[in-house]
């Protein structure tokens, strides 16, 4: 059985910052149209129900991405299974640098914020479907997309399909990321609401002293393999990362708790369609 999906991405801000306060600034952005660059970090911030809260979230594997040249629409073709990360030596190799050097088996993904919203831990970005990663497919040669993404900023256009599924397993019940499930074994469910937001207005919001990406810069990252890539070299620079960005974060989420309590969310965010 094949099935097709969609995603898209957001860059991993894997980084920290020096946080000068969290009072909005008194100008105000015009509405979010078009994200400013392909290459902004961002945030995806989802409006959560409770079951999504609380079950592991899935999709099916996808075993490789086409792209129509013309319409820049691309299809998932999807494998027999459900999971959080392809199968693929990449992937199992950061799954398990995930597993032992960040900690999130047995976590939640969620971190809340207000209104139901929440983002999702830096640590999972590679692991939850609705992250905005970029996501390898399990095959991939030269005719095929190398990796697909649910944020279309970056993949260039839209996805055709995508399928999501909530499985009858608490999170804190996971106990390997490379785990897969039969499609009888999920509850498929609707897209939730989706906004992302670029990282850099979130900086502006809560006037931070530095950004995203000079941090990025300092590390040369621009996504977990890279963290991996870092730590693998270097555990103690690895460690390091990783408490900045930890910091960053819980900096972020009482931002973007301020920014929703003031009514600021649709005025700094784009919506997803």
């Amino acid at each position: 059985m094949k099935k097709n999906f969609i995603y898209a991405v957001m860059a991993l801000a894997v980084t920290s910052a020096v946080i000068c306060g969290c009072t909005k600034k008194d100008s105000e952005p015009e509405p979010t149209t078009e994200p400013e660059s392909m290459l902004e970090p961002q945030l995806a911030i989802i409006k959560l129900t409770q079951e999504m809260q609380n079950r592991i979230f899935v999709s099916p594997v996808v075993d490789s991405a086409i792209v129509d040249s013309k319409t820049n629409l691309t299809t998932l073709f999807y494998g027999e299974e459900l999971v959080l990360t392809n199968p693929n030596e990449k992937n199992t190799a950061l799954a398990k640098f995930a597993q032992s050097e960040l900690g999130i088996v047995g976590t939640n993904p969620y971190l809340l914020l207000s209104g139901g919203y929440a983002i999702i831990d830096w640590r999972w970005w590679q692991f939850h479907p609705l992250s905005g990663e970029d996501r390898a497919p399990r095959f991939y040669n030269s005719h095929l997309r190398m990796a697909y993404s649910t944020n279309s900023r970056i993949n260039n256009g839209a996805i055709a399909n995508e399928e999501y599924y909530l499985l009858n397993i608490a999170w804190k019940d996971l106990s390997d990321l490379t785990a897969t499930w039969k499609f009888t074994e999920g509850t498929q469910l609707e897209l939730p609401e989706i906004r992302y937001i670029d990282c850099a207005k979130v900086e502006e919001y809560g006037k931070y002293a530095h950004s995203v990406k000079e941090i990025l810069r300092k590390y040369n990252l621009q996504d977990l393999h890279g963290l991996y890539v870092l730590f693998s070299g270097d555990a103690e620079k690895g460690k390091a990362c990783i408490a900045e960005c930890n910091a960053l974060q819980s900096a972020y989420v009482e931002t973007l708790k301020e920014m929703i309590d003031n009514n600021d969310l649709e005025k700094w965010t784009l919506l997803r369609k």
